[in-house]
């Protein structure tokens, strides 16, 4: 079953537990084209979302910070 509409608060946490678990950005990124099809997050996004995770940023909300877009 394909999900529509991701939302980057539902996101995030996926992506952080995954690479919590050492998976590699590609697998991820595989792992989500699958589920959320033409909609899911383009693999630079990906990566620029795990570089903010290195950085320890938690809170996908944070206005201050950069927002990146499915």
């Amino acid at each position: 079953m394909k999900i529509e509409n991701p939302f980057a608060c539902k996101v995030w946490p996926v992506i952080w537990f995954l690479r919590a678990k050492n998976i590699r950005l590609v697998e991820i990124h595989r792992q989500f084209v699958q589920v959320y099809g033409a909609v899911a997050m383009n693999e630079g996004n990906m990566r620029k979302w795990c570089l903010l995770l290195k950085e320890s940023r938690t809170n996908v909300h944070d206005e201050n910070e950069v927002v990146v877009r499915l």
